[in-house]
């Protein structure tokens, strides 16, 4: 018989006399009025933060501004050749997100431009890479580490939910790092409204898609993004995914299957393997979080978490981001063309700062050697961390 999962110690608390202060380098609402921007000669191109077969994602200043943005922008010659999901996909994002009020776990829409080349949508910026970069680079997380990011995850899943959205494509590279080292949910292109009886298929990436995506005949809910997380909270832990193959239908089947294995020697304890099981649930109406993000919330592996300081952002961040400003870094990818940008200016960089492909890692050397794993505050005093996650082996 499964022991009953023990819970882990409460965190550190404050004093009665002592009260959290507000992260000076949270997430902040956007100050970017629409208005200023309202066709793309309003954007300078001043770093790429990433491209793809549809376009790619750049950082932008608002002409005559110090304020920088994000900007998707997609080639509308590859709508002819990818179909029209790339552009379904855009109408859908900026739709979901105009409708959406702000959140700090989420990067919202400032507006959108077009001119004859591209159409484009303008985001708050989050200029300090993916989640799937981080895992990447500092992996695999102690269960402590995982629990403060995936408790980031519970907030930015359960605020879509909250209003009646399924992103259908949780997984790390849909997730950015903020200023205050916290996760940002990025990307809902794919996002669907949640109704009684709705039946999608093959929606998502495959590593992370539940067992109801991929077979027909169940009904699907928000629980799909719950078995998602589940994915991420594994592949965070282990940098591994714990459903593979060498194809497509391997992968499937070991999902449909339920064929995971947990590492050996790892030492997790039986709270962290349940939270995991709980979440990789065939029956989606047994699955943790079919009655809510409270019932995610509620899991004694998390039960030492003071949602509200969660909420807050009053816990340090395992990894806070350091250095010089987003503009000031080293530029770890090629500027776009300016053809390719269509009315947006580039303005390249100075040559110190140029991208050069002989030296993919010198982004983290030039700019994060003084960021590390658990930064003090300004002050010098720490902020409030998770305990450690210790429960029975």
């Amino acid at each position: 018989m499964e022991a009953h999962p023990t819970p882990p110690p409460s965190p550190q608390k404050p004093q009665p006399d002592q009260n959290p202060d507000p992260n000076p380098t949270a997430k902040q609402e956007s100050t970017v009025e629409p208005g200023q921007i309202t066709c793309p000669a309003d954007l300078v191109v001043v770093r790429s933060l990433g491209s793809g077969a549809w376009g790619r994602v750049v950082m932008a200043k608002i002409a005559n501004s110090t304020s920088l943005v994000a900007v998707k922008v997609f080639h509308k010659k590859e709508f002819s050749l990818t179909g029209e999901m790339s552009q379904h996909e855009l109408n859908t994002e900026k739709r979901h997100l105009s409708r959406l009020p702000w959140s700090p776990f989420l990067a919202g829409a400032v507006t959108g431009v077009s001119d004859h080349t591209n159409l484009s949508l303008v985001l708050e910026l989050m200029p300090h890479g993916s989640f799937h970069h981080l895992i990447d680079r500092f992996g695999p997380f102690t269960p402590t580490e995982a629990c403060f990011y995936y408790c980031n995850l519970v907030c930015a899943i359960g605020f879509i939910h909250s209003h009646g959205l399924v992103s259908r494509d949780i997984k790390p590279a849909n997730f950015l790092v903020g200023p205050d080292g916290y996760l940002v949910m990025t990307d809902l292109g794919i996002a669907e409204r949640a109704r009684a009886g709705g039946l999608w298929q093959d929606m998502g990436t495959i590593e992370y898609m539940a067992p109801e995506l991929i077979q027909q005949g169940y009904t699907v809910g928000t629980t799909v993004d719950w078995w998602s997380s589940g994915v991420v909270l594994y592949e965070m832990l282990t940098q591994t995914m714990p459903f593979k193959g060498h194809s497509e239908q391997l992968v499937y089947h070991n999902i449909l299957m339920l064929n995971y294995q947990w590492p050996e020697n790892a030492g997790w304890g039986n709270g962290l393997k349940h939270i995991i099981s709980r979440l990789f649930t065939y029956d989606p109406e047994d699955r943790l979080g079919y009655s809510g993000t409270s019932q995610v919330m509620e899991h004694p592996w998390l039960s030492h978490v003071d949602w509200t300081w969660m909420r807050d952002r009053v816990y340090e961040a395992p990894w806070v981001p350091g250095g010089t400003e987003p503009i000031g870094k080293w530029h770890s990818q090629a500027m776009p063309t300016s053809d390719s940008m269509g009315g947006m200016k580039v303005r390249h960089p100075p040559r110190h700062l140029r991208h050069d492909r002989r030296f993919p890692d010198r982004e983290f050397i030039v700019n994060d050697q003084d960021s590390g794993l658990g930064l003090e505050d300004a002050d010098g005093s720490p902020e409030p961390a998770l305990s450690a996650v210790t429960d029975d082996p």
